[in-house]
């Protein structure tokens, strides 16, 4: 009887974990890479602007896309551009490669060196 009891506990728990567990893992995500000199006031000001938005709008359940409604996560990424323009161009291919974002945002510097090293870094991911 103790064994047939525990048994049905287990399951009620195992059902617990998946009725909680299973709306998060279904969960659709928009992934947006924020890029910016994180060190300077500029990223600060990119890095916490975003995430202003992007708790104001999860907060409301996401953003409807078709018929379903998606959430915001955000990936940081220190381009650094303001000493090394090379920095920049890796943490954008990082936030393509390794993150693998939807979107990118930010940017301060827009000389044309560093513009045309960021533009190749993202041709094979463009669409």
């Amino acid at each position: 009887m103790k064994r047939l009891k525990a048994g049905w506990m287990m399951m009620a728990a195992l059902c617990l974990v998946l009725a909680i567990g299973l709306p998060v893992w279904a969960a659709d995500v928009i992934k947006i890479g924020v890029i910016g000199p994180m060190n300077f006031v500029q990223g600060k000001g990119h890095w916490n602007g975003a995430t202003m938005a992007a708790e104001e709008i999860n907060a409301k359940g996401g953003v409807q896309v078709g018929q379903k409604k998606m959430m915001i996560e955000l990936v940081k990424a220190d381009s650094n551009e303001f000493l090394n323009i090379t920095d920049a161009t890796n943490a954008m291919e990082r936030l393509m490669t390794q993150s693998k974002v939807d979107f990118v945002v930010g940017g301060f510097k827009a000389d044309s060196n560093e513009f045309l090293n960021i533009t190749d870094a993202t041709k094979p991911w463009s669409a």
